[in-house]
C-alpha cells in the first residue's frame, strides 16, 4: 500500500499491533506530510531531538537520527520511524545508507549502522518502502542478511529477525521459522509465532497448526490467540495480495 503525494512527497505510514506484550509493526494506512520539527543539533544531541508523535520522518530528520553513535539508541530511534512512518525522500536515504554510501554522508555514524540490530531495523523500513513503491526494489542482500541472523544471532536478534523475515512473505522461509519454533526456546518462540501468523502464505498456516499441536498448554493458547488477531488484521485492504 503506498502513500499519497503532497507537495512532491509521498509517505509510508505504518501502524502497530500489540500482541501479548510484543509490538508488531507493519505498513497499513496513509498520512499527509506535516512540517519538519527537528532541530539543527549535532550528533551529540541527535537522540534528544527524536520525537514520539507527529508526522512521518523526512530525510532531513533521518540524517540527524543516523548520527547517533550508540547502536542501541539508534535502534530505538529507528523504531520510532517504523511506528510513525517515513517520507519518500527518507526511504531513498535509508536505501543509500543500507548500501553503505559513506562518501556522500560522512556525518553518519557508520559504525553504529553496522550493528546487526540496526541493520534489521533498516531492512524493516526498506522492505515496506519497496512494497509501497517508494523505492523501486528491495536493496540487494537484505534477505540473505536476515537469514544469517536466524542461524547466528542471540535469542533477541533471532526473534527480531524472524519478524523481519516475515515481511518478505516467502514460502521457502517457512520451514526455517517452523524449525526454530519447534525448539520451544522461550526467547524466540513467541516472535516466531507472530512472524508466521502475519505471513500471507498457506505454508505458514500449516506450520502454525503443527506448532500448536506440539506446544505446551500456555503456548497453545498464545498460538491460537495470535493467529486469530493476525487473521483479522490481515483482512485490511492491501495487506495480503495473494
Amino acid at each position: 500500500m503506498s502513500g499519497f503525494p503532497m507537495n512532491g512527497k509521498r509517505v509510508i505510514r505504518p501502524c502497530a499491533v500489540l500482541l501479548t506484550g510484543l509490538l508488531f509493526v507493519t505498513g497499513c494506512t496513509e498520512s499527509a506530510p506535516g512540517e519538519f520539527h527537528g532541530t539543527s543539533a549535532g550528533p551529540a544531541k541527535a537522540s534528544e531531538s527524536v520525537r514520539d508523535t507527529g508526522s512521518s520522518f523526512s530525510a532531513q530528520e533521518l540524517r540527524q537520527i543516523l548520527q547517533q553513535r550508540d547502536a542501541s539508541s539508534l535502534s530505538k530511534s529507528l523504531n520510532k520511524a517504523k511506528k510513525l512512518g517515513v517520507f519518500r525522500d527518507g526511504a531513498q536515504l535509508l536505501g543509500q545508507v543500507w548500501s553503505g554510501d559513506q562518501s556522500q554522508y560522512p556525518e553518519i555514524a557508520w559504525q553504529a549502522i553496522a550493528d546487526p540490530q540496526v541493520r534489521l531495523d533498516l531492512v524493516d523500513l526498506l522492505v515496506q518502502a519497496a512494497k509501497n513503491g517508494e523505492i523501486e526494489h528491495e536493496p540487494a542482500g537484505m534477505h540473505d542478511f536476515v537469514q544469517s541472523i536466524l542461524s547466528t544471532g542471540s535469542p533477541k536478534l533471532v526473534g527480531q529477525a524472524a519478524i523481519t523475515l516475515s515481511l518478505f512473505d516467502r514460502d521457502d522461509d517457512v520451514p526455517t521459522l517452523e524449525k526454530i519454533a519447534l525448539q520451544r526456546n522461550s526467547g524466540t518462540f513467541r516472535s516466531i509465532v507472530i512472524a508466521l501468523s502475519r505471513m500471507c502464505a498457506p505454508a505458514a498456516d500449516a506450520a502454525l497448526a503443527r506448532i500448536e499441536q506440539e506446544a505446551s498448554a500456555s503456548d497453545k493458547e498464545f498460538v491460537r490467540d495470535t493467529r486469530t488477531r493476525m487473521s483479522s488484521f490481515k483482512k485490511q485492504p492491501g495487506l495480503c495480495k495473494r
